[in-house]
């Protein structure tokens, strides 16, 4: 018994080392020497941006610009202003304002160093994550550099404007002005870019562009405290998304994207503020970028390399890194180490070898869809953001997937070997479909093997030793395995437990023999089973809106000057007790067309009364065929559509600039605020020519009637997991038709 307490605790103190070991390092205090990086001082930059929303277009958005730029006079730096106009997609235009800051090294010909961060914000809340607190990295840095001689490289700091996409594929567009057009690229030869998904949490380095090898090793050797692997570069590649790294990345430019992931409920919401931002999640990207630039300045750091390598950090103290042409060498030796076992343990293994694979396969297959409709269950039937806010679902869902796997395992050689077998199964699959992975899969196959090895040889004549091969064994699964449950846990939420949940139980599966007794094991089942499977329904039964876990409403007010009437709108399927008093539970369905052309989707309307809005104007002037309009809308909007249904249209330029066009169509979508009113220019093949305006604004109008909204409650967010639709919450929409005649 004491040797199976022992094994017992080596185990649990292996999973609540690495429970402990997934956070970000302590914040250092405002005191820190002048010369060392602070979160909690980052944190008054962070206060002074992030006080308020500010989207490109808005007034906030210029005042975040003159902050940044009045904090980096300040740290001796002169900053410049980029400005651009970008038409590179068709029916869209962006103004756009990169800070672009420059510490200059002391050797001229070193590559330069760029750190990067966006200062836009989404509409719906004030970003204090999403991405002032990247800025304040920058601007931190900056600081504690300003104390500090000069590196041999320039340390460029680029402050990105548009980075947020309100229109799907829309985003990044500061980064992109950067690469195309800004002359420090010439020389750049890294970037460090930040930026998040999340409120707190360690922050992870997961994405380092194409030939990572050298990046990799150097970020390993530099001591910083890093969250890595190869496994998140290979499913960030696989998704639908960007970030401004992306842009730096297809020129080539190699480098370091970070993100922390905790606390996706904050995400491109109302609730992304100061409050809910960690310091130490602060800190940790500080400490980040003051190693590497340390290893940047290190003569030894090793040239660029264009080998592929796999990687992953252990409890965030160590980066292990090996050749990615490794892994199917070491999955050909497991194989065939497996077979030589298999075949040597044949007589004692038996038939019972093949039910207890198959018995293992169908308990995977069960928990992976016992977790799958228990959190769909409660997505659909209870509330879809509960899965975002609650911090009990995905734990209860794998303790029913736990349970569901017990009761089918059983103590044995027999199924020892069937899980190597599905190791080895996982392994091969995972090496051809997203290698970046492999390494989650090889070392448990291969610790596995040992097991199975051991089981062999000592289970009957010293099973001490045989315990012994296992706790250590387990132990180190469960480190390889733990950040990768836990950043999971956190930054897919309960919705996709069902992705690791059969993992977990094979990973639960290495201990499960310390497990003595047929009946604790069954009777375990069933308690797990009926606590997973009922406290979900629990959960959701008990769960109530708060100010800290609001609800998701939506509202657009849409004012049509041409017909003289207004329309409310909501996004959302039905209303809600704020929504409801303006838009009836039966109020029609209608298309926003009008609005948002060339989309039919209906949503909840109901007529609204007419405000007083601020009028916007597009005088103009026409020589022959072409027209000139003045556009009068940035006083008062923060971005404007434009649109015609008629095909007398032969070509539109902004400030000069030609726009592209899709299938011959007029529809353009100005965003940013420029400095200046922008003047379209439009060459007609007959008048009278009709264009269509639609102003927006980021707010409802003050005179509507509107109640305040209840405090538990917040606009609905712009993210692909809530609101794919064009039509947006919490926005005032004025639609104007203006009519230009020849001569």
């Amino acid at each position: 018994m004491l040797p199976r307490i022992i094994a017992g605790i080596v185990i649990i103190a292996a999973a609540s080392l690495s429970f402990i070991a997934h956070r970000p390092p302590k914040a250092k205090p405002l005191h820190a020497p002048e010369t060392s990086v602070s979160g909690l001082r980052a944190m008054q930059y962070v206060n002074n941006i992030a006080h308020e929303s500010r989207p490109a277009g808005s007034a906030a958005h210029d005042r975040a610009a003159d902050y940044i730029m009045a904090v980096i006079h300040s740290n001796g730096l002169t900053p410049t202003i980029q400005e651009t106009l970008m038409t590179d997609d068709a029916g869209k235009a962006f103004y756009l304002r990169n800070i672009v800051a420059v510490r200059r090294g002391t050797n001229r010909t070193a590559h330069s160093v760029c750190l990067a961060a966006h200062y836009d914000s989404v509409p719906f809340g004030p970003g204090a994550s999403d991405d002032a607190a990247g800025c304040a990295v920058l601007l931190e840095t900056m600081r504690s550099l300003s104390h500090t001689n000069a590196f041999a490289f320039d340390v460029i700091y680029l402050f990105t404007d548009g980075e947020e996409g309100y229109n799907q594929g829309s985003g990044t567009r500061g980064a992109l002005a950067f690469v195309n057009n800004h002359p420090l690229m010439t020389n750049l030869g890294y970037v460090l870019n930040y930026d998040c998904r999340g409120s707190h949490g360690p922050v992870y380095m997961y994405e380092t562009g194409l030939s990572n090898a050298h990046v990799v090793r150097m970020l390993a050797a530099s001591g910083a405290p890093a969250f890595t692997s190869s496994l998140m570069a290979s499913i960030y590649k696989s998704m639908p998304l960007g970030s401004d790294f992306t842009r730096f990345m297809k020129k080539g430019v190699p480098g370091w994207n970070f993100a922390y992931t905790s606390g996706l409920a904050q995400y491109h919401t109302a609730r992304d503020t100061v409050e809910n931002l960690s310091p130490d999640s602060v800190e940790h990207a500080l400490q980040y970028t003051s190693a590497i630039l340390r290893q940047l300045e290190n003569p030894a750091v090793s040239s660029r390399d264009g080998s592929e390598i796999h990687y992953f950090d252990v409890l965030g103290k160590k980066v292990i890194i090996y050749p990615a042409a490794a892994a199917p060498a070491l999955t050909i030796a497991g194989l065939i180490a497996l077979l030589t076992l298999l075949y040597l343990a044949r007589k004692r293994i038996g038939m019972g070898f093949f039910s207890a694979l198959l018995r293992q396969l169908g308990s995977l297959l069960a928990v992976t869809a016992a977790v799958l409709l228990l959190a769909a269950a409660v997505y659909f039937f209870r509330n879809v953001y509960i899965v975002y806010l609650n911090p009990l679902l995905s734990p209860l869902l794998y303790l029913t997937a736990l349970g569901i796997f017990l009761l089918l395992w059983k103590p044995g050689l027999a199924d020892e070997a069937a899980s190597a077998v599905i190791w080895a199964i996982f392994s091969v699959v995972v090496l051809f479909v997203m290698p970046g992975g492999h390494y989650l899969f090889i070392w448990p196959f291969i610790g596995a093997l040992i097991l199975f090895a051991a089981g062999i040889v000592f289970k009957e004549k010293t099973p001490q030793i045989e315990l012994a091969i296992r706790a250590i064994v387990a132990a180190l699964v469960i480190v390889l395995w733990s950040g990768t449950i836990l950043s999971f846990y956190e930054t897919l939420t309960a919705l996709f437990a069902f992705i690791t949940a059969g993992v977990f139980c094979l990973v639960a599966g290495f201990v499960l023999p310390l497990v003595s007794g047929e009946r604790i094991r069954k009777y375990g089942a069933y308690a797990c089973i009926i606590v997973g499977v009922l406290g979900p329904a629990g959960v959701s039964m008990m769960f109530r809106f708060t100010k800290a876990e609001p609800q998701f409403t939506s509202l657009v007010y849409a004012l049509d000057r041409d017909a003289t009437n207004a329309i409310w709108y909501s996004a959302a399927e039905k209303t809600d007790e704020w929504t409801k008093r303006v838009i009836p539970a039966d109020g029609t369905k209608r298309t926003a067309e009008r609005f948002i052309p060339a989309y039919t989707d209906v949503f909840l309307s109901a007529a609204a009364p007419i405000c007083s809005l601020p009028s916007f104007s597009m005088p103009y002037t026409v020589s022959g065929k072409t027209v000139r309009a003045v556009l009068n809308y940035r006083s008062a909007y923060s971005y404007i559509v434009l649109f015609a249904e008629q095909t007398n249209i032969i070509s539109v330029s902004l400030d000069g600039k030609k726009l592209p066009r899709k299938d011959n169509q007029f529809l353009l979508r100005i965003n940013g605020k420029p400095r200046h009113d922008p003047v379209l220019t439009i060459r007609a093949a007959s008048f009278p020519l009709r264009i269509t305006a639609v102003a927006h604004q980021y707010a409802l109008p003050a005179d509507a009637g509107l109640t305040p909204m209840p405090e538990h409650m917040m606009m609905l967010c712009n993210t692909p997991d809530f609101n794919r639709r064009p039509l947006k919450s919490g926005e005032t929409l004025v639609r104007q038709t203006f009519v230009f005649t020849g001569r």
